[in-house]
């Protein structure tokens, strides 16, 4: 522990009423999966299925900028596949939303990375 921390448990004018235990916050996250998971479906398992059948002959990442792109795909492909969770419930507002979104990014990225390949 560093000093604050043991001043906070030897100062009994230090306010610890507001500071989060380790229990509350283990409740917290377990209370965000399941509400999350509940939306979402087990979408973890599905992820690995849809990266298989875009890319079947393997991802080579050797740069930053392939690296970067990557890393956007992912979540392009993580929101596409939360949406299609929903998608007979008439979709996930905030999914098609954050896919827009990465979508620019990825186009961004594109761009700037364009000069590195050709």
């Amino acid at each position: 522990m560093n000093g604050e921390q043991l001043e906070m448990f030897s100062n009994p004018k230090k306010d610890v009423s507001k500071i989060k235990t380790v229990e509350q916050n283990l409740e917290q996250a377990l209370k965000t999966f399941k509400e999350r998971n509940k939306l979402y479906g087990k979408n973890y398992y599905k992820f690995g299925k849809v990266m298989e059948k875009l890319f079947p002959n393997e991802v080579v990442l050797k740069t930053e900028g392939d690296y970067n792109r990557f890393g956007v795909f992912i979540q392009i492909v993580s929101k596409i596949t939360r949406y299609s969770n929903n998608f007979s419930n008439g979709g996930h507002k905030d999914s098609i939303h954050d896919t827009g979104v990465y979508a620019f990014i990825m186009e961004e990225l594109d761009e700037f990375y364009k000069e590195d390949k050709w």
